[in-house]
């Protein structure tokens, strides 16, 4: 992450170790916030909805609606009331991903137990050429992330398949749950275009 090195006057630095003090934020902290709400640039933040261990308890009731999640984020993943398919949040979209191969983008609103989204804006953006396999460039994107990111890292993958097999699981009727009926694979082809996008 880049380093900024700037002089600032004596009341300045005052107010920022004062204010560091009563909210137990690093200087480093406020002063990223301050610039990110000053040129409008939005901070690299997480927003949660729940946890995967409610989900296993059973807990499958809309705790947010659509229109709250997309207010915090435009990429993501989670799931809808009763874990009726996978939700992935794409470029501010939602879409619903069902049991019988059915992608489907929802535009009403809708309730999710459970899911995570960014405010996804990439800091790098590359082509890679030849890709050979999608686990292998995904892999390399984590280690390269993990190495220059601090907080939580994200990778947005473009790439053309010849083909992509998933399975998705079957709506359920709280608080009926079996991990034998949740698996995610992928069976494909080699890419030859491939591009990730990362955001810090």
């Amino acid at each position: 992450m880049p380093t900024l090195v700037c002089q600032i006057s004596q009341s300045l630095q005052n107010a920022l170790e004062k204010l560091s003090r009563e909210t137990g934020e690093p200087i480093s902290h406020l002063v990223t916030s301050a610039l990110s709400r000053s040129i409008g640039v939005p901070l690299h933040t997480l927003f949660q909805v729940s946890t995967s261990g409610a989900l296993v308890r059973g807990v499958y009731d809309k705790a947010v609606s659509s229109d709250v999640l997309l207010d915090h984020g435009n990429f993501g993943l989670g799931t809808f009331d009763n874990l009726d398919g996978e939700m992935v949040v794409l470029e501010g979209a939602i879409y619903q991903v069902r049991s019988d191969g059915t992608v489907t983008r929802i535009f009403e609103e809708v309730g999710t137990p459970f899911a995570v989204v960014a405010p996804f804006v990439a800091d790098q953006d590359e082509q890679i050429s030849n890709a050979t396999s999608f686990p292998l460039e995904f892999s390399q994107c984590r280690y390269h992330t993990l190495r220059i990111c601090s907080g939580f890292p994200s990778c947005g993958f473009e790439a053309f398949f010849g083909h992509f097999d998933f399975t998705c699981k079957r709506r359920e009727s709280p608080p009926i749950f079996s991990g034998d009926n949740l698996r995610f694979t992928s069976n494909h082809d080699n890419p030859s275009r491939m591009r990730h996008r990362i955001s810090c």
